[in-house]
């Protein structure tokens, strides 16, 4: 089993709306979680003094979307808490649809940021927990982004960052590999690591729609467990049939 633990703390703080940190881990001293940096700004009329129009709404865009969800989400409502005119962001976004889309894409470049600057472990296994635990946790956070974020990439939204998500999932597979600690290939054990990580985050997402409290810490050590235990091999069994295999070839 993997070492690397959960804590109640950061998902319960997590769902009740409280800015996303990174927890400190037993394996890893934890810091400020970066993605949130532009989404936890304050939202009152001064933020905007410092940065740029565009920047102005997508932060504002993102309020609209942590508020209201993507279902309701509101081009006057971001109007509004930017203080522009429609013109105006028409004239950055072209339409409603680019705004989200960019905003959705920026959400995603964070999360991305956030999880290259963390300090990982130097095992390769721990480090796929902590990313398992990254995504899910952001989830917590925030689950009406997560859910916009999900239902873009349902609809066959282009999102670069979150292909580049994706490829660090991978990276981290390989190196898995490499030590002969798969029970599978690559392709197989990333899509049972990434099926695992999106069924804890709509836990969340879905606990309203449902009527239910946030997942437990029981059930998400569970489903994290049951995916790392079927993709992992035990430690040096698939290396002993490499060199075993090459042994033969070589007689």
């Amino acid at each position: 089993m993997v070492t690397t633990e959960f804590s109640p703390w950061a998902f319960c703080r997590a769902s009740q709306g409280e800015p996303f940190r990174r927890h400190p881990f037993r394996l890893r001293r934890g810091v400020p979680i970066l993605y949130s940096n532009a989404i936890d700004s304050a939202y009152s009329g001064a933020i905007f003094i410092s940065v740029d129009t565009r920047e102005a709404l997508i932060a504002a865009a993102f309020k609209v979307l942590e508020e209201e969800g993507e279902a309701r989400f509101s081009t006057r409502a971001v109007l509004a808490i930017a203080g522009v005119s429609a013109p105006t962001l028409y004239h950055h976004f072209g339409n409603a649809d680019g705004l989200l889309s960019a905003t959705l894409e920026e959400a995603f470049r964070q999360f991305l940021q956030s999880k290259r600057a963390a300090k990982k472990s130097a095992d390769p296994v721990t480090a796929l927990a902590e990313g398992w635990d990254d995504y899910v946790r952001f989830a917590a956070a925030r689950p009406r982004l997560y859910a916009a974020m999900l239902s873009r990439m349902l609809q066959g939204g282009q999102i670069p960052a979150a292909e580049r998500a994706f490829h660090v999932l991978i990276q981290q597979l390989r190196a898995i590999d490499a030590q002969g600690r798969l029970a599978m290939d690559v392709d197989a054990a990333a899509d049972r690591m990434w099926a695992s990580a999106n069924a804890a985050s709509l836990l969340h997402v879905t606990a309203r729609v449902r009527q239910a409290p946030p997942p437990s810490l029981a059930v998400l050590l569970d489903l994290r467990e049951s995916a790392l235990k079927a993709t992992l091999s035990p430690v040096g069994k698939k290396t002993g049939k490499k060199k075993a295999a090459r042994k033969k070839g070589a007689q």
